[in-house]
């Protein structure tokens, strides 16, 4: 389990609890992981939750991440293969995005050496990887994120549209956050529904 981008908070954090506990109802052992966002990009990230993953599997696995975490779970699926990866509220900062906003608002938002980052990930490639792994992907986004991230919104349908083995969730009046109530409740009732 990954978090979004939010300085020294990670998914092991105490407001992750209750999602935590939702993903465990499912019979699913959660083991968060606990890498911070503090100086670190989207490419600098994937190799560290590379090592984490490969000493954490088990039998069965399912990766699942939020925003830029969202971001490093699809980045890394082909790589390592888990059985299900699940991408809540995918962030907008592929190369293929680089039009949907200002490098001003990236800069200001993420910072520089993220902002370039951007220039290097490619979710067309990406989803052509998992294609070529049959690697099942759940990707979902909140309904308020329509108005106020129109362009993250567009990116998950893109993804989706390039995936071939693949689930696309509106959560009803959820947020940008899969920690709150109802995208909880989404995810919980995605994974009761897959089949086994």
């Amino acid at each position: 389990m990954i978090s979004g981008f939010k300085m020294n908070i990670a998914s092991n954090d105490d407001m992750y609890a209750d999602l935590r506990a939702a993903i465990a109802s499912t019979g699913y052992e959660v083991v968060p992981v606990p890498l911070i966002w503090n100086r670190i990009t989207v490419p600098q990230y994937c190799p560290k939750f590379i090592e984490f993953y490969n000493q954490h599997k088990g039998e069965h696995n399912m990766v699942i991440g939020n925003s830029y975490g969202a971001m490093v779970a699809f980045l890394t699926a082909a790589t390592l293969e888990p059985d299900l990866v699940v991408v809540c509220s995918l962030s907008p900062y592929f190369k293929e995005d680089l039009n949907k906003t200002t490098e001003e608002y990236r800069i200001k938002r993420f910072g520089k050496r993220r902002s370039d980052a951007q220039r290097y990930l490619s979710a067309t490639e990406t989803a052509k990887e998992i294609n070529a792994k049959n690697i099942p992907v759940v990707l979902m986004y909140g309904e308020q994120e329509k108005t106020v991230y129109p362009h993250l919104v567009k990116r998950v349908k893109e993804t989706a549209a390039e995936l071939e083995k693949y689930k696309l969730i509106e959560v009803a009046d959820a947020p940008h956050s899969f920690r709150s109530p109802l995208y909880i409740a989404a995810i919980r009732q995605a994974l009761l529904q897959l089949e086994p």
